[in-house]
């Protein structure tokens, strides 16, 4: 039942319809296709920068939106050096939704690095050798310490807190300190 083909016959497939050169047919294939392709993508784009400051910091905004429509804005945040900021493009369908995006989005960023920064000074003063983990979450960010020291209750923030322009890092840097110090446990080993 299995066993050789019979003497004859090729093991190679026939096709059932005489086929064109291969050149051709696929030349012609890749040719439509890269036509189709082309007229789909092409579109006239309007490309700039805009500067934005959040906690004394200067971000660019990179704007890139359509001429025609259908209009879906496309903003790349970069901070001074260069270095995007968050990995993906913000979007909004006009400007000025992608613009305020933008706002929103560097401006969380800016608080969270801000705390961040905060909780490493105070965690290198109160309790040396410690790291510190921020978690994010909807509604809050919680402090957390690893290596060498924990915390028995992790350091709460609202995301309004931390997002708040009139706090300032020393402020920060205080809470953080004082929280370490009554809750920070040094580990043994």
């Amino acid at each position: 039942m299995f066993g050789a083909p019979p003497r004859g016959s090729s093991s190679r497939p026939r096709p059932c319809k005489p086929e064109l050169p291969w050149r051709v047919r696929g030349r012609l294939r890749y040719d439509a296709w890269e036509v189709v392709a082309a007229e789909e993508r092409v579109r006239p784009y309007r490309e700039w920068e805009e500067t934005f400051e959040v906690f004394g910091m200067p971000y660019r905004f990179c704007f890139r939106g359509p001429v025609e429509e259908p209009a879906r804005w496309e903003v790349a945040i970069v901070d001074r050096q260069g270095v995007p900021v968050v990995p993906r493009r913000v979007r909004g369908r006009t400007e000025d939704e992608a613009r305020w995006r933008a706002e929103e989005a560097v401006h969380t960023w800016a608080a969270v690095r801000r705390l961040h920064e905060a909780a490493s000074r105070a965690a290198a003063r109160t309790a040396p050798g410690a790291e510190v983990v921020l978690n994010e979450r909807a509604e809050e960010l919680e402090v957390e310490l690893t290596g060498p020291w924990r915390l028995r209750v992790p350091f709460l923030a609202s995301r309004d807190e931390v997002t708040d322009p009139d706090r300032t890092e020393e402020e920060w840097e205080v809470r953080l300190a004082a929280h370490f110090l009554h809750h920070g446990v040094r580990m043994p080993g």
